[in-house]
């Protein structure tokens, strides 16, 4: 459940209409480190150099990205938790660290309470695709086919509890339909197997689905998100498609540890939107489908909290564990 907003409000944030805030005092000392909490290449992975790389052009001290994978980000998360509150770490979280780890299983920390939000950076649309040697060509297709034989339709994800399987329960709880879920190891696994038809579909980010849609190795079934695709506009959303009120995927967002500065956060918040939303780095964002979508700390932390209750809520309703 994530928020949206359209290309002029993201242009118009306030952040970029104001003069740029005075560096703080004190920061940085040295170069300070962006702990990605995954391995080198995916969307974290990419908003984190964006951002090292712009601050060695603007700080007297560049950052460093330090990529620290395992246990779905948690093991990124607790180092930076656990590290001075002085803003010189920083870590790139992805709304499953948030708002779903927490609900499956035991975590070293609270996201909510270790870590201070700096600034919302960017959306990673889902898109649902399906296997071309099923019948169903769109979401009403595929969601009859579930009700004439429950159970029988498969649905890969990325393991228990992951942004691509809570999307999917969440589907199938709205929709009435039971669907059995199959765990990979990784997107571009779950995606070969829906390529050549051992899954039946697969809510995954759009940017790894891009290139199997194109040589027609899936079949695009709807966008995720509550608003259209912008790279395919034509395909109709969940919500479009019979199930109001959907709204799923995932986000990058800037996190501190709890303590930092006030001064501090805010001058990173202000860097994070002018980095984010700057022209010059479309291309980039598009190549791993990122859509730009910046906000302040307070509102950050508010949308933290509210899809931690409403992606706990699915998670208990589908009984899902780390297991």
């Amino acid at each position: 459940m994530i928020r949206r907003r359209s290309l002029p409000a993201l242009l118009a944030t306030p952040f970029l209409a104001r003069a740029a805030l005075a560096q703080p005092a004190g920061f940085p000392q040295r170069p300070p480190r962006i702990i990605v909490p995954f391995t080198p290449g995916g969307s974290l992975d990419v908003a984190a150099r964006m951002l090292a790389e712009e601050s060695g052009r603007r700080w007297p001290f560049g950052a460093v990205v330090e990529n620290r994978p395992g246990a779905a980000g948690n093991i990124g998360a607790e180092l930076a938790a656990r590290s001075a509150p002085d803003g010189h770490t920083m870590v790139v979280v992805s709304n499953n660290m948030i708002t779903m780890n927490p609900h499956v299983g035991p975590m070293p920390i609270d996201p909510l309470t270790a870590l201070a939000p700096v600034s919302m950076l960017a959306q990673s649309p889902f898109v649902l695709v399906g296997a071309t040697n099923i019948p169903a060509i769109d979401l009403p297709g595929l969601l009859a086919m579930a009700r004439e034989q429950p159970g029988l339709l498969t649905y890969a994800s990325i393991g228990n509890g992951t942004p691509h399987h809570v999307s999917m329960a969440m589907l199938c709880g709205m929709a009435g339909i039971e669907m059995t879920h199959v765990p990979y190891r990784g997107t571009p696994e779950g995606l070969s197997d829906v390529g050549g038809g051992r899954v039946s579909c697969m809510a995954s980010p759009f940017g790894p689905a891009l290139p199997l849609i194109q040589s027609g190795m899936v079949r695009p079934i709807a966008a995720m998100g509550a608003t259209r695709l912008p790279w395919m506009p034509d395909l109709p959303t969940v919500a479009e498609s019979g199930l109001p009120g959907f709204d799923a995927g995932s986000w990058l967002a800037l996190a501190v540890p709890r303590g930092t500065p006030p001064a501090t956060v805010r001058f990173l918040a202000e860097f994070c939107a002018s980095v984010m939303n700057d022209p010059k780095l479309r291309p980039a964002q598009d190549r791993v489908a990122l859509v730009p979508d910046t906000m302040g700390p307070e509102e950050t932390g508010a949308l933290w909290r509210r899809e931690h209750a409403t992606w706990g809520k699915v998670i208990r309703d589908a009984r899902i564990t780390a297991g």
